[in-house]
């Protein structure tokens, strides 16, 4: 199982059911105390602890102001997905990733890169979600969609939606959407 884990900007915008299937880490610069040493620590201190708790199976997410977040996450070679800059697009696909959690590893990571783009890049009806327009699908079917239109990325090891960026790398994936939801 796939433990996603996101700073805390993000999670003020999710509903408590997805907050409590995430991990969240405090993305705000404060320096806490430790009750062991008395000795102060910094925030980046406080990532690389979550992240080693949750070991080889953590995803991380982060938004625009989760710099340091994204940096301990890559020096511990950790997955890392950028998230749309909007906080409600940035929520939706957090929670999207929350309720497949359960899915294959590799599965999951293509439908992230693909979702990391925002929702107005996914087809399909829509519906309104905490103050944002989201595709009006459920998250099986958003994923069976994503795996289907993913594009590896030719520079990095990710990928993402063709004629987006990828949210590894930021360079544009190329090719065409093979499948158009109706």
């Amino acid at each position: 199982m796939v433990t996603l884990i996101i700073g805390d900007g993000t999670a003020g915008h999710l509903r408590q059911s997805t907050r409590d299937a995430v991990t969240v880490v405090c993305s705000r610069r404060r320096v806490l105390r430790t009750p062991r040493t008395g000795r102060s620590r910094g925030s980046m201190d406080v990532f690389v602890e979550a992240i080693a708790q949750v070991g080889a199976s953590a995803v991380v997410l982060a938004g625009d102001a989760d710099g340091a977040l994204r940096r301990a996450a890559r020096a511990m070679n950790c997955e890392v997905l950028r998230l749309p800059s909007d906080h409600a697009a940035a929520a939706w696909v957090v929670s999207i990733g929350a309720a497949l959690v359960r899915a294959d590893r590799a599965a999951l990571l293509r439908v992230l890169h693909v979702l990391c783009n925002g929702p107005d890049a996914t087809p399909g009806p829509r519906r309104q979600w905490n103050d944002r327009v989201v595709p009006a699908l459920r998250p099986t079917t958003l994923a069976r969609w994503a795996t289907r239109n993913w594009s590896q990325c030719g520079w990095c090891r990710g990928g993402g939606l063709p004629g987006f960026p990828c949210c590894g790398c930021g360079l544009m994936i190329g090719g065409a959407i093979v499948e158009v939801i109706s």
